[in-house]
């Protein structure tokens, strides 16, 4: 649905009035009167300004009719063309836009797009200039508000997400560079889109640029996706994809669309690694965290609040390295570089020998010799090297992990090796555990919810500021 924006036109000038008898114009309402010609002298500096009206007849008579009308003329001109300036056309009114960046599969229980859907019609439905929208990529969503071209109030995408800060929908676009995590669609259609593909596709200008008509600093970016402000090196990343103008705000809880109504929709405590807590230990986690909000709570209404919570263990893989390695010996290295072995023995070359294996950098550089025949009839020993990409040892597999990591400070990064189809592969597994109380709405003693309905930015939104334009 879109509403027809509203335009007006800029009114036209004031008439100047004039005597129909005698064709002298009066002044325009709030302007100096004109004075008469007796009264400045013919070399006056101020004759070609002020010249006008009742003091034309008296030029006249002094310097003839032609004279004073090619004079007059120009002076009517210079009022003409040198009156107020028409008002300026009032800006154009700002546009909201819902985006529903998936649908929920058939026959689930959980009905968020369907839900949210129904709550942003019947917020925004019949209010003029907003537009309800299905949209699966960020890239649909920048490029169908800068295609409008009407400046942007309020902009609310919808979607799930994840506590990593990754979007559970795909960008639209491919980077240069390949991501390290490979994940699956989701349920719900959408291909999730971890930090470092984001970060990348903005980094090398793949999406639509919006026009600072379009998006500014006075327009509000809100993203409803589960948890993903958790991540505040996504935030930025969006922030940034949306043009680095606009504030955008988005939640680091999950919340819940039902009955017409929006609310918070987990409460959750987490640490770094596999880990445990004692009920005592969970019960202190969620009262330091969400204590300051209940009002008169006490251990044991914390311990109740633990004894409701889920433990998970989340681990989300980084591929660090993938590619053939062989090991240093005779065998493995004729079966890893057969080809370019082949090559050399299609040019002449006969008793192919590894020698040894050393590590230059990053590479791998594999020394070997063989004969060949020479001119005068001798065989002469050829000694060469092929190098290959080298393994990254733990320590830099975990900090490329890191680097591509919407959270780096919320999991505990391990590395493990293997081999698959003859290609060695070095993974990073990021692991945390997260206690969830799920689709419970806590309240305090007296029964209202926490958060309360009017400070629910206190610790679920993250916001990233608008940026004012350079004066």
């Amino acid at each position: 649905m879109r509403g027809e924006a509203m335009r007006s036109r800029a009114g036209d000038r004031e008439p100047v009035s004039g005597d129909a008898a005698t064709g002298r114009r009066s002044s325009a309402r709030g302007s100096e009167p004109f004075a008469p010609a007796d009264r400045l002298a013919s070399h006056s500096r101020d004759l070609p300004a002020r010249m006008a009206g009742a003091g034309a007849a008296a030029l006249e008579a002094v310097a003839g009719n032609r004279a004073v009308s090619s004079l007059l003329g120009g002076l009517r001109l210079q009022r003409d063309e040198g009156g107020a300036a028409p008002p300026a056309a009032p800006p154009k009114p700002r546009h909201t836009w819902v985006f529903i960046m998936g649908a929920d599969p058939p026959g689930t229980k959980n009905r968020f797009f369907t839900e949210a859907e129904a709550f942003y019609r019947a917020k925004h439905g019949s209010v003029a200039n907003s537009h309800l929208e299905q949209a699966r990529t960020l890239e649909a969503v920048l490029s169908t508000v800068n295609a409008s071209g009407d400046p942007v109030g309020l902009l609310i995408i919808v979607s799930h997400g994840h506590p990593d800060g990754r979007l559970m929908f795909d960008l639209g676009v491919t980077p240069d560079t390949p991501p390290n995590v490979a994940l699956p669609v989701t349920r719900s259609g959408g291909t999730p889109t971890q930090f470092d593909t984001a970060q990348a596709a903005v980094k090398q200008g793949k999406l639509t640029t919006v026009s600072a008509d379009v998006i500014d600093d006075a327009t509000k970016i809100v993203i409803k996706g589960c948890n993903i402000g958790r991540s505040q090196r996504m935030v930025a990343t969006l922030h940034s994809a949306f043009g680095g103008r606009a504030a955008l705000t988005t939640t680091t809880h999950a919340q819940f669309f039902g009955g017409g109504a929006e609310r918070l929709a987990e409460y959750f405590v987490e640490r770094p690694g596999k880990s445990t807590l004692s009920r005592k230990a969970l019960a202190t986690e969620f009262s330091t965290k969400y204590g300051t909000h209940v009002a008169n709570s006490d251990a044991k209404f914390w311990s109740g609040v633990a004894a409701q919570a889920k433990r998970t263990v989340d681990a989300v893989t980084f591929e660090a390295f993938r590619g053939p390695v062989p090991a240093p010996n005779d065998k493995a290295f004729k079966a890893g570089f057969a080809e370019q072995l082949k090559q050399i023995a299609e040019q002449g070359g006969t008793s192919i020998a590894f020698v040894k294996r050393e590590r230059t950098g990053a590479d791998f550089v594999y020394h070997f010799a063989f004969k060949k025949l020479q001119d005068d009839g001798s065989a002469a020993v050829i000694p060469a090297t092929i190098s290959t990409a080298a393994p990254p040892d733990d320590a830099a597999a975990i900090a490329e992990a890191k680097a591509a990591s919407g959270r780096p400070d919320a999991a505990e990064f391990t590395v493990r090796r293997s081999v698959d189809g003859g290609d060695t592969v070095v993974t990073v597994d990021a692991v945390r555990t997260e206690w969830k109380v799920v689709h419970t709405v806590i309240r305090d003693k007296s029964g209202a919810p926490i958060p309360p309905p009017a400070d629910t930015d206190v610790f679920w939104f993250t916001t990233q500021p608008a940026v004012p334009p350079t004066p």
